[in-house]
């Protein structure tokens, strides 16, 4: 199955490459489509949580123009790749079309090899741009401990009601947190009573304490609803996966470049 999607995911690319080569006149294409612009919005969201420098985004800009290079399709390598598509909308497994291409096997290997190497390549000096807040930042955004940011978000906005609405929130948050926490924790997770104290101690609290607390709320409450979860962003393997994932779609994604751009354009001068 691994063997499978990478070959998927690497004609995937080629048609990304084809199709970039023909709209990278646009600095910002429109999307097309829904999942395409939603998968936009979580790109920028990548690039929030990073906080990148101008100059660092402008390196990143490098890194992906670098791997786009890399990942160029030569004459030789699109007719293997169309000879595979073709075989597999005939009705091969991906398996039985990769025996139908005899040499071609070992042009898409090679292909699929540089490929990797390249991104692996510009994956390492991304991180080494990285300050240690920010890979900090992108493993906790990698993680599934990001939906407490939005549930923190959440009671920022309820805490004002009047008690019975803040009852009926409550009762509602404090359940789907808890079911939440049980599938996303890793283990077991905090009760539903367990979690409306928390969001009652944040209710609580003065304004100006809450919105001092709020950027650290969600770490805090992590450790008291998902445990396991919690241990397990401590541990420098797990941390090490996340971080590389994060910065391979920084500089895989499709439309990454124009994104980046965009970011720059947006950016105040000083």
């Amino acid at each position: 199955m691994r063997e499978r999607m990478t070959v998927l995911a690497f004609a995937m690319a080629w048609v990304a490459v084809v199709w970039g080569a023909a709209a990278g006149a646009q600095a910002l294409p429109e999307p097309q489509q829904l999942q395409e612009a939603l998968d936009d919005v979580g790109y920028a969201e990548l690039l929030g949580a990073a906080q990148l420098s101008d100059e660092q985004l402008i390196a990143l800009q490098d890194l992906q123009a670098q791997a786009q290079m890399d990942a160029a399709v030569s004459p030789e390598l699109a007719a293997v790749l169309t000879k595979l598509l073709a075989a597999v909308l005939s009705g091969m497994s991906v398996e039985e079309a990769r025996q139908s291409l005899g040499e071609g096997q070992q042009i898409l290997q090679q292909a699929q090899q540089r490929r990797q190497q390249s991104l692996q390549a510009a994956t390492a000096q991304l991180l080494q741009r990285l300050t240690a807040e920010q890979q900090d930042a992108l493993v906790w955004f990698s993680s599934p401990a990001h939906a407490l940011d939005g549930a923190v978000g959440m009671v920022a906005q309820a805490r004002a009601v009047p008690d019975p609405q803040w009852q009926q929130f409550r009762q509602q948050a404090s359940q789907a947190l808890a079911s939440m926490a049980s599938q996303m924790g890793m283990g077991n997770g905090a009760s539903a009573e367990q979690v409306a104290a928390l969001l009652d101690a944040a209710r609580a609290l003065d304004e100006a304490t809450f919105q001092a607390q709020r950027p650290t709320l969600a770490r805090e409450w992590l450790p008291k609803l998902m445990p396991a979860l919690a241990q397990r962003l401590q541990d420098p393997q797990f941390r090490q996966q996340q971080l590389t994932q994060a910065c391979q779609h920084l500089i895989a994604y499709p439309r990454a470049s124009a994104l980046v751009q965009a970011r720059l354009d947006a950016t105040p001068a000083p």
